[in-house]
């Protein structure tokens, strides 16, 4: 006969058990998994990274007063800002001078190729755009047009996100593909699930970012209304002469 007597079972601390041999036998194989488990984990943890990241976010203190800065991950941002050009471009290439050297002291480069330059500016007459050089590299200047992207976002010289709503927009539509093939009347998913499809694909999108775009004029952002009721239209099964009030009840 099998002998279910009680034993004691203690496990790192915790509250004593009275447990009989088959459950104390799982639990032994449970905690071992456990122990062997987390062992795996700490061998994949790259603690050079972990240490990396954390001297990566001192290199902000090395920034002069008057030029300020951002740090995410690997993506670092200064700026300057004045009336006078000459004086901004100056603080600005005191600063790329300052974090050359901090780089250069603790293994870590700035890429020229990957760094752009951008001036925000509301003047209309010409001026000049300003020159910085990473160790003798002159800094590209972005493009007027298409702005310059960083973190998702599209900002222009003027700061009127026209650019990056209209990229936006650009990727919204394609993106109405998906439901438009989804919302096939005979095998196509339901409303629930078009609508989840919709906020996964297109509305999260869309809300990345709107507290920084939402300055932008009424007329640029009405852009996007479009997007958002011809995604309703399509979940919904509606036409596309059907209001839009009616979509939001």
């Amino acid at each position: 006969m099998r002998d279910n007597s009680a034993t004691l079972s203690v496990y790192r601390g915790y509250d004593v058990h009275t447990l009989p041999d088959s459950e104390r036998i799982a639990e032994r194989r449970l905690n071992n998994l456990t122990i062997k488990a987390l062992e795996h984990a700490e061998k994949l943890v790259d603690y050079d990274d972990v240490f990396g990241i954390g001297r990566r976010s001192q290199i902000l203190y090395e920034l002069p007063p008057s030029v300020q800065g951002t740090l995410y991950v690997d993506n670092l941002q200064i700026s300057a800002q004045g009336s006078n050009i000459c004086l901004n471009e100056w603080q600005l290439q005191n600063a790329v001078n300052k974090l050359s050297s901090w780089c250069d002291n603790y293994g870590h480069t700035l890429s020229p190729d990957k760094s752009r330059c951008l001036h925000f500016c509301r003047k209309r007459n010409l001026h000049a755009d300003p020159v910085i050089n990473i160790r003798s590299t002159i800094i590209p200047v972005a493009d007027v047009i298409h702005g310059l992207a960083y973190l998702g976002e599209i900002f222009d010289r003027k700061i009127t996100f026209l650019p990056h709503i209209l990229h936006l927009r650009k990727k919204s539509e394609k993106s109405l593909n998906i439901l438009k093939v989804l919302s096939n009347i005979s095998w196509g998913a339901d409303r629930t699930s078009l609508l989840r499809i919709y906020q996964t694909i297109i509305l999260s999108r869309i809300d990345y970012g709107c507290m920084v775009y939402e300055s932008a004029r009424p007329s640029a952002l009405r852009r996007l209304d479009t997007i958002h009721h011809s995604a309703l239209r399509i979940c919904c099964g509606a036409f596309r002469t059907s209001p839009v009030e009616s979509h939001h009840l």
